[in-house]
């Protein structure tokens, strides 16, 4: 039998009323599953998710569109864009611990050089009076 129309959330695929995948730009014919999302979304295992919009670039990988670049001051962990947190290293999208010369604050998931002004992924770019910089560190 051939359908003809399809009731609400269903659409007509070569004759048959199929549910409708919400944002999906283009079905495949044979097995009616997603293969583009419309503009702004990204797929994922068959349905189409809202784009991060930390996200700068999304590549296929498979059947699903996988965050592979972010926007700067952001970082890409486990396919989600974080806050960049220098030193920072990340366990199941959380900062759990910090790389030398960072010392890690558990209350607030921070990596921080006592002294530092300012910093870089790699320590400590500038200290404030009286530290002084040394390998990325602040001394006194």
């Amino acid at each position: 039998m051939t359908c003809r129309r399809c009731a609400t959330n269903f659409v007509l695929l070569n004759g048959q009323c199929r549910a409708a995948i919400a944002n999906c730009r283009r079905r495949n014919a044979n097995n009616f599953e997603c293969e583009e999302c419309e503009a702004g979304y990204f797929l994922s295992q068959g349905s189409c998710n809202v784009r991060d919009n930390l996200c700068f670039k999304y590549q296929r990988q498979g059947s699903n569109d996988i965050c592979v670049a972010c926007y700067a001051g952001y970082e890409l962990v486990q396919g989600s864009c974080l806050k960049k947190i220098f030193g920072g290293i990340y366990t199941n999208s959380v900062v759990t611990g910090c790389r030398s010369p960072f010392i890690f604050n558990p209350q607030t998931n921070t990596c921080t050089i006592n002294g530092c002004q300012q910093y870089n992924d790699n320590g400590c770019i500038s200290c404030i009076a009286p530290f002084y910089i040394l390998n990325g560190n602040c001394l006194i």
